[in-house]
């Protein structure tokens, strides 16, 4: 067993290293490939704590959360060192084109409102993401309850849930930074100049560029995973990693509208081999992607 070194996203930089002060399971607990599932103490510890990855830090959101309180503490202290500066009247709301239409006294309060809230609610998302993320490690089938039906597709949802809270993170850290830029430039300046709504329109984009960055990584991880252990990829793994190969939407011709993320069965995804499943999922897309480039473009459509 060796000691992890992650690279920048916190991903191992090694092929075959597992996370330190964590043993495998035994080799007589493994099944003999992907399709089937762990037997004796480890499908024990799996039923009680659920599937974490050997080869994957554990700790998705740790980073960008630890960048957004220094973005936060940041803030903080060029409020107090500008606090001069800031005029008696500050802006309490900006429009879509970047200008003021609503101002205020300066107070603590009305100064640090937006980047504190931002920030604080970028912070407290990601608490509750990561805590929802370890309640719900993938399970293997216990009693009556639903889980996983193979070793394969808890180290396949367990891979997706790691790079959903990642994407997550580095997103709502990039929130949190364009939140305090709105505000934060216009302390020194008096607020002469429009609030750069266009770095919203960049955090909104961002939102689907790095989950399509990350994602690339699911089939990696899952091999790296299942090499680490010694069991090889079966076929019923190979045709579970082709339908979610997209990681945030499926593609089953042989599933419904509607299909659970992962067990248990708390979240679902829309299954885009179904006509409705595309219409809904890519609308979205647009959607997202048109808000995005107007607040991109807000200056120049605005002037």
């Amino acid at each position: 067993m060796t000691t992890v070194a992650d690279d920048d996203w916190g991903y191992p930089l090694t092929s075959t290293s597992t996370r330190a002060s964590v043993e495998l399971p035994a080799p007589r607990d493994r099944p003999a490939d992907s399709d089937g599932l762990p037997t004796g103490a480890w499908l024990k510890d799996l039923e009680e704590d659920g599937y974490r990855g050997y080869t994957w830090s554990g700790r998705p959101m740790l980073v960008p959360l630890l960048l957004t309180v220094v973005v936060m503490l940041s803030t903080l202290a060029l409020a107090w060192l500008w606090w001069d500066r800031i005029p008696d009247q500050v802006a309490l709301h900006t429009g879509a084109d970047g200008t003021v239409d609503r101002w205020g006294d300066k107070t603590i309060g009305n100064v640090l409102m937006a980047p504190l809230l931002g920030g604080g609610g970028m912070l407290l998302a990601m608490a509750v993401i990561m805590a929802v993320g370890a309640f719900f490690r993938p399970r293997p089938p216990v009693g009556l309850a639903q889980g996983a039906h193979s070793l394969g597709s808890m180290v396949r949802q367990s891979a997706t849930m790691d790079i959903v809270l990642r994407s997550t993170g580095w997103s709502l850290l990039i929130f949190s930074i364009a939140i305090s830029l709105l505000e934060v430039p216009r302390w020194r300046t008096g607020y002469e100049n429009s609030s750069p709504i266009w770095l919203i329109g960049v955090a909104v984009l961002a939102m689907f560029v790095i989950p399509y960055l990350l994602g690339r990584r699911v089939r990696e991880m899952v091999d790296r995973e299942l090499d680490a252990l010694g069991v090889p990829v079966g076929p019923e793994t190979e045709r579970e990693l082709h339908a979610w190969r997209y990681v945030a939407v499926v593609d089953d011709p042989g599933a419904g509208l509607w299909v659970p993320t992962g067990t248990p069965s708390t979240n679902w995804t829309v299954n885009i081999a179904r006509p409705a499943g595309k219409v809904l999922a890519f609308g979205f897309l647009a959607v997202m992607a048109a808000l995005g480039m107007f607040l991109l473009l807000s200056p120049l459509i605005f002037g």
